[in-house]
């Protein structure tokens, strides 16, 4: 539902006699045309924009109170599992996702488990750094490729 702060200036305007196009252009694109049509139509109706409930289906399980209670939740204890959280919560996975990503704000982070390099591997890894120093040529470095499984194109595009 639009500020009444957005509303007054559409009131008056149409009062002064401005069309919906007019009004749009005035305000500059702040409020859609569509918006302006349908405001325009309960002034029409009523005399006053009458938006006293909003439109749409009304929330019934993602509510502010569930936000509240997931925020509560996140704040004891950091790292929780959103399917977790929603069996707690007695929720939807979804509805819960929907609560920590859009409402919240957060991001889903899921730790990576990078293989342990030991002592052996560097030894292993500085060895050849110094053997490909030794025994490769000039000639030779320009056609050795280096991967990190990154796929190329001939043409280098």
């Amino acid at each position: 539902m639009k500020s009444k702060d957005t509303q007054e200036p559409v009131l008056r305007l149409h009062k002064e006699g401005l069309n919906e196009n007019e009004i749009h252009e005035h305000l500059r694109g702040t409020v859609s045309r569509a918006t302006i049509y349908s405001w325009v139509k309960s002034i029409n109706r009523s005399g006053t924009i009458d938006l006293t409930s909003p439109k749409g289906r009304p929330r019934i399980i993602h509510t502010k109170t569930l936000t509240q209670k997931v925020t509560q939740r996140l704040s004891r204890k950091k790292k929780a599992s959103s399917r977790i959280l929603a069996k707690e919560m007695k929720v939807s996975h979804t509805t819960m996702r929907r609560i920590i990503k859009e409402d919240l704000g957060l991001k889903p982070y899921v730790k990576r488990v990078a293989p342990k390099l030991t002592e052996q591997h560097k030894i292993k890894r500085r060895s050849f750094g110094i053997w490909v120093r030794k025994n490769i040529r000039q000639s030779m470095k320009e056609k050795i490729l280096f991967s990190d499984e990154k796929y190329f194109d001939i043409d280098g595009i």
